[in-house]
Formats: structure tokens, sequence, C-alpha cells
């Protein structure tokens, strides 16, 4: 039986980070116990675009005591665990991102030229980046496409140009994470149409709520979806910690107390 939700309606943010949890999980169950079973991490790619797209989509680029102490208690847990150090985790990538997403649009948007030149310079500096935070610059030209998207009332960019930026971006990301993984025919083809799927959503994401939706939903369900769009920062450092222990308590390979490591 359906129960009317009492809480606030629920809104797109909610549904979009709801889905971008229940695959960033995925990929860590698979990252951290299943590094063999490659459709775990086929299944994670898809999620990616989601958490750096909303970082040049929202509007605001403070950085919250709680983003600074999880993502210092990451690094910690990694020393402790006997994880690399570097690359350092994705909320390093989101300080980082928060600090320049605008300086580096307002460059961006002086003309299409300087659109493409500057996702050339991004794609050439993935590697390198990626080495010091996760994802590097592939993190940086998905903030891009958010701000783009937030913006595209008053940006001098077609839309045909902001669905092009979307179709290279996914097709360079697709590329290097399959370069990384080398994932078999079923496992790529998977990768490649919901990443992509994942990419329409967003090139066409509205902030919109659903007061109608929320009255058919479950309550339980309604709060989940609340509760996946507003405490997304505590699910992805609670639920790393846990993992990196679990790992280290199972005897897990590459997982031994203070063994420290710079890099893999």
């Amino acid at each position: 039986m359906k129960i009317k939700a009492d809480s606030a309606p629920i809104t797109a943010h909610d549904l979009l980070k709801t889905f971008a949890v229940v695959i960033m999980i995925i990929d860590h169950i698979g990252y951290y116990f299943f590094p063999e079973q490659l459709w775990w991490r086929s299944i994670g790619r898809i999620g990616f675009p989601i958490w750096f797209y909303l970082v040049g989509h929202a509007t605001s680029r403070d950085f919250s005591p709680k983003l600074l102490g999880g993502a210092l208690l990451l690094v910690v847990m990694n020393v402790v665990v006997g994880m690399p150090v570097f690359s350092l985790n994705a909320l390093v990538t989101i300080m980082i991102l928060r600090i320049i997403i605008d300086p580096v649009m307002k460059v961006v948007v002086a003309s299409e030229k300087t659109l493409w030149m500057f996702l050339l310079i991004g794609t050439l500096l993935i590697i390198p980046t990626d080495l010091v935070t996760e994802y590097g610059t592939q993190a940086l030209m998905f903030a891009m496409l958010g701000y783009m998207v937030r913006h595209r009332e008053t940006l001098p960019f077609s839309k045909d140009t902001l669905q092009l930026f979307m179709a290279v971006i996914a097709v360079i990301f697709l590329g290097y994470q399959h370069l990384n993984f080398i994932f078999d025919p079923a496992q790529l083809i998977f990768m490649v149409l919901g990443t992509l799927g994942v990419c329409m959503v967003l090139v066409n994401f509205q902030a919109k709520i659903y007061p109608a939706l929320t009255d058919k939903t479950p309550k339980i369900l309604a709060d989940f979806f609340r509760f996946c769009g507003h405490r997304t920062l505590e699910i992805y450092v609670v639920h790393l910690v846990l993992f990196k222990i679990m790992a280290l308590s199972m005897g897990l390979e590459n997982y031994q107390l203070f063994n420290m490591r710079l890099w893999p």
C-alpha cells in the first residue's frame, strides 16, 4: 500500500544522487572485495560522471568542515590499512574543482575554439593528474559540463555544441576506462550504453521537485531518496571507511596495517 510522504518533496537531485550512490557502492564492492570480477567495475563506471557534474552544476563553492574532515580521514585510513596515499581521494578532487571551476569557465566561455583547446589540453593531462587526485582532469571535464548546463541560457554556446561536448568527454572517459580495465565485450557494451544514457540525462538535467511522485512513493522509499540526496558526503566517507576496515580484517591482498605506500 502506498503511504503518502509527509516530508519535503523528492527532487531531481535526490533521484540523481540516489542512483549515483547505489552505483558507487556497487563499484567499491568490486574494488575492495572482487577485484578480478570486472562486472562490478563496469557497472560502477557509469555513475562516475554524476559526482563531478554536480560540482559544476552547483552554485555553492564552499568548503564545509565535513568535506575537509572527510577527505583527511580517508587519507589517514589509507595509511592505516596499507593502501596508497595517491591518488588522493575524490573529496580532494571535489575541493580542487570548487576552487578552479569558475576561473576556468571564465576563460573557456570566451569562444568555442577556447573550449575545444582546453578540452584537448585536459585530455593530454588525464594520466599525470590522475596520479595525484582521483580522476584528474576527467573530473574537470564533467564539472565543466555541469557548469555549462546550469548556465546554458547565458553562455555563447549552442545546444549542439553542448551536446557535442558531452559526447566527446563521454568518449574520452570511456576510452580511458577501457584502457585501465580491459573489459570484455559484454562489459564494455554495458559501460558504453550506461555511460551514454547517464550523460544524456545530465545534459538535459533540470532542478525540479516532484510532489506528485512523492505522494505516490512509499514513505520508506521517499525517505531513502531524500537521505541519499542530502547525505551523500556522509555515505561516501562512512562506507569507504567500513570497506577499508573490512578488507584489512579479512586479510585481503594489498591490505596490511600501516604498510604505508605513496603510489601503487
